[in-house]
Formats: C-alpha cells, sequence, structure tokens
C-alpha cells in the first residue's frame, strides 16, 4: 500500500464513534441503546394521521447522534439500505420505533424495518452519515469527512 493510499485509509471512518472528529465533547454517534427508546413517544400516539410506509429499510441500525444536554440532547437515526433503490439511506429523527410490527416513524415519514444489520454499519452506511451531516449543516463543524454524490 502506497503512502497516498495508508493516508486515505485514515480519513475514512471505521465505526460510527470514528465519524466526528471535532467537538467531541459536544456531539457523538453510537449505536442506540435500550434506554435511548425508553425516551420514544409510543407509535399510535404518535401518528395523527394514516401513513403510507415510505420504504423498507435492510442492513438497518438505530444510531444514536448524542447531543449535549444544553445543545439539544440526543436524535435518533434509522440507517441501512433502502431496499427498492439498493442505496444506502438514513431517515430524519426518529419519534417512534415498533419492533414487534418492524416500523419506525420519523419525523416525515413511516419506515418499515427489513432484516436488521449486525454490529457497525459498515464503510458504504458510515460514508453516507458523514455525507447528511453535512447537508444538515453540522458536518463541518463537527469534523466529519466531507462526501459528495
Amino acid at each position: 500500500m502506497s503512502d497516498i493510499d495508508t493516508e486515505f485509509a485514515k480519513l475514512i471512518p471505521k465505526t460510527l464513534d470514528e465519524i466526528i472528529r471535532q467537538h467531541r465533547d459536544e456531539v457523538s454517534i453510537r449505536l442506540a441503546t435500550v434506554d435511548d427508546f425508553l425516551l420514544l413517544g409510543r407509535m399510535v400516539s404518535s401518528i395523527e394521521e394514516q401513513k403510507l410506509v415510505k420504504a423498507t429499510i435492510n442492513e438497518w441500525r438505530i444510531a444514536c447522534i448524542a447531543v449535549h444536554p444544553r445543545l439539544g440532547g440526543n436524535k435518533l437515526i434509522l440507517t441501512g439500505v433502502h431496499q427498492a433503490k439498493g442505496c444506502t439511506w438514513c431517515t430524519s429523527s426518529i419519534l417512534s420505533v415498533d419492533f414487534e410490527n418492524g416500523l419506525v416513524l420519523t419525523s416525515n415519514s413511516l419506515y418499515r424495518l427489513g432484516e436488521m444489520g449486525e454490529g457497525e454499519p459498515d464503510m458504504h452506511i458510515l460514508l453516507h452519515i458523514c455525507y447528511c451531516l453535512h447537508s444538515w449543516g453540522v458536518g463541518e463543524y463537527l469534523g466529519a469527512l466531507s462526501i459528495f454524490y
């Protein structure tokens, strides 16, 4: 492996924790825990009107963007592979999760949970999260790798 390849490989995050490289005292990213889900609303009470399932997400994981409480608190997002489009996917903030029925309600849509991923997301999903952080206007501040599609 050349020196350029080695330096390039160092830029690519290998875990959720490696995505954020600046202001780590304010924000971190990790897999969501049971305690994170306890803070969400119930699915039935969260759906104000009938919603169609937007997509099924495979290789899914729910990530917690852990934000210092003085800056707004934690945000959960669903990430994985959009079944119909075959591309990586991240959702807006999760409002509710119904694991029994395999549904996730976000601030914008309703998703079906397909095949669950195990452990840390793969490189493609990690890079897509970097892309999303930049599209949400916080990527540069957090030192996330700039990704453009």
